[in-house]
């Protein structure tokens, strides 16, 4: 019976995505873009989706909900976190999937003990390749014992760090991590560089394509973010969209960086800093460019 229940949850939620993404590319028809054959197939079988989701099981019994066999959660972070990696163990998703539900799950307590940043780290120091393939068991051990470490933390069976511990060690690790910062950043500038000056009329192609596909999918995020909020779906895209003046950009010019960061992401958000500080994007020819490059009015 269980493993009838997890199939009928695994399907419900593959029809609920594939609905969602077929009724998205109804919109966007209802804008006037032009679908090509599998899309317009996609939008022809909504009907379809529709009954085979109404016709999956409910399993629901004559008891409800406080029926044994409705599957119960813990309702403690730190159990319904190591629930989650016994499944992982079992099925093993990607470890930046891991990351993100953990940190979705013990939030306040991760937040609280200091320990997000810990958790956060699984991801952030690996490589792409790394965090987008299925959690490994030393992955899956570092998560297992931060958990347990916050679950001491929680029930008083370890004292965690005082603030004047972690004053003390931060001028030093914060020294460390903006060196290594300051690293990344010129590596990838200097990637970047590299690539625009080099650029083929391929490579510039390619770029307008990754573009408009991160453009893409930056536009249908903040659609689902309105309306997760109950906001009209475009509130969010009208934030920091109409185009920056001339005299905008020039002040901006003349900003120190911090100032001028601030000041383009309160009123010019969905625009390139780049393009506008430098008169070219050098991001978007490297990986892409999801913000816009229109021209200073």
């Amino acid at each position: 019976f269980g493993r009838a229940v997890a199939l009928a949850c695994e399907r419900r939620l593959e029809l609920k995505s594939t609905l969602r993404a077929a009724k998205e590319l109804r919109a966007e028809q209802a804008t006037g873009r032009t679908l090509n054959s599998d899309e317009q197939q996609k939008v022809d079988s909504l009907q379809t989706l529709r009954e085979q989701l109404r016709a999956l099981p409910k399993f629901e019994t004559a008891a409800g909900p406080s029926s044994d066999d409705t599957p119960t959660w813990p309702s403690d972070p730190c159990d319904l976190a190591e629930q989650y990696l016994a499944f992982a163990r079992t099925h093993r998703p990607t470890l930046r999937c891991v990351v993100f539900h953990l940190r979705r799950i013990c939030r306040d307590g991760l937040i609280k003990f200091q320990l997000r940043e810990t958790l956060e780290k699984m991801s952030t120091s690996v490589s792409e390749d790394v965090r987008m393939s299925p959690i490994s068991n030393t992955a899956l051990k570092s998560a297992g014992a931060l958990i347990r470490k916050l679950r001491d933390y929680t029930e008083g069976r370890a004292t965690p760090p005082t603030p004047a511990a972690t004053a003390v060690a931060t001028p030093a690790v914060s020294a460390a991590s903006a060196s290594a910062a300051a690293t990344a950043v010129a590596s990838a500038a200097d990637r970047a560089k590299g690539a625009l000056a080099t650029a083929s009329p391929e490579d510039l192609a390619w770029a307008a394509e990754a573009c408009a596909k991160k453009r893409k999918d930056f536009e249908m995020m903040q659609v689902r973010k309105a309306k997760r909020k109950g906001l009209p779906e475009d509130h969010f895209l009208k934030l920091g969209r109409a185009p920056p003046t001339v005299a905008d950009v020039a002040r901006a010019r003349a900003m120190n960086t911090d100032e001028r960061m601030l000041f383009w992401r309160e009123h010019y958000g969905q625009h390139c800093i780049m393009y506008h500080m430098e008169g070219k994007c050098e991001v978007a020819v490297a990986w892409g460019c999801g913000f816009l490059h229109e021209a200073a009015v």
